[in-house]
């Protein structure tokens, strides 16, 4: 099976190359950011900033892509160890 990396590039940043423990941090930061993001977009939707609103919807999108690809990554990483 390709490494996912290939699904979005071939940046060592998202290679394989990188060491599990790093993986689950990038993992554990990106779900933390989701989190912040989801806050900022209630209080720009608060504010009815609906520019706001769609930058923040445009962050999320991008933050839950990323996680996902170093979610498959790690779950790749773990198959080849076990």
């Amino acid at each position: 099976m390709p490494c996912a990396h290939n699904w979005i590039g071939s940046s060592r940043w998202w290679g394989c190359d990188m060491p599990q423990q790093d993986l689950k941090e990038t993992a554990a930061f990106l779900k933390n950011y989701i989190t912040v993001m989801e806050h900022y977009l209630q209080v720009r939707l608060g504010l009815r900033d609906w520019h706001g609103v769609m930058d923040a919807a445009a962050d999320l999108r991008e933050l839950e892509a990323k996680l996902q690809v170093v979610q498959e990554i790690c779950r790749e990483v773990e198959d080849g160890a076990g």
